[in-house]
């Protein structure tokens, strides 16, 4: 043993984090320049799609966590309610 700690897997979610705060600032300051407003707007749309993940993904660990069946009816509710609103847009 090299006496390293284990990796966990909360290092994607921060990267995932980290990428979706990048495309959020390059898609701002993007939007600023009317020739680039496509672009922002795809970027805009992709930092959504990630930071609606790792919300999703660490509320699933923490409703895992505490095992009530209250808690999962009302997660799954929540992110059913989250995909339809996002694909209606």
């Amino acid at each position: 043993m090299t006496g390293k700690p284990a990796k966990s897997s909360g290092w994607l979610v921060n990267l995932c984090a980290f990428i979706a705060v990048i495309l959020i600032g390059v898609s701002l300051i993007l939007s600023k320049i009317h020739v680039f407003g496509q672009v922002a707007g795809a970027f805009m749309i992709i930092a959504n799609v990630i930071a609606y993940l790792v919300v999703a993904v660490v509320s699933f660990f923490y409703v895992a966590r505490k095992k009530n069946v209250w808690l999962w009816v009302v997660w799954i509710v929540s992110i059913i309610l989250i995909i339809i609103s996002y694909v209606i847009r």
